[in-house]
């Protein structure tokens, strides 16, 4: 009976090292392939996000352009606009230089 159970008892270990002999280079494998996925992964996301950062700096840019532009019109206007009030107001200094 004794010789039995240390029997079954080597039997059962040799099993059980044949499992681990088996499965745990398989799960190395496994886990090692899921590391360099997740980096991978990482990478493109770092990548995504920087794409993105450019995005919003680039419109950022763009509205800062348009509005300097909007700026550049508006002084163009001004100026156009202060050459005929100064005609005006030499024209009615000249009437009334005239009329006197």
């Amino acid at each position: 009976m004794l010789n039995k159970l240390k029997l079954t008892n080597k039997i059962n270990l040799l099993i059980f090292i044949s499992i681990l002999i088996v499965f745990v280079p398989i799960a190395y494998i496994i886990l090692q392939n899921t590391y360099q996925n997740s980096l991978k992964n990482s990478e493109i996301l770092a990548k995504n996000e920087a794409q993105i950062g450019v995005y919003m700096i680039k419109s950022r840019l763009d509205k800062v352009k348009n509005k300097i532009d909007e700026l550049k019109n508006n002084i163009h206007h001004l100026r156009e606009d202060n050459k005929s009030q100064r005609y005006v107001i030499l024209n009615s200094i000249k009437n009334f230089i005239v009329k006197k």
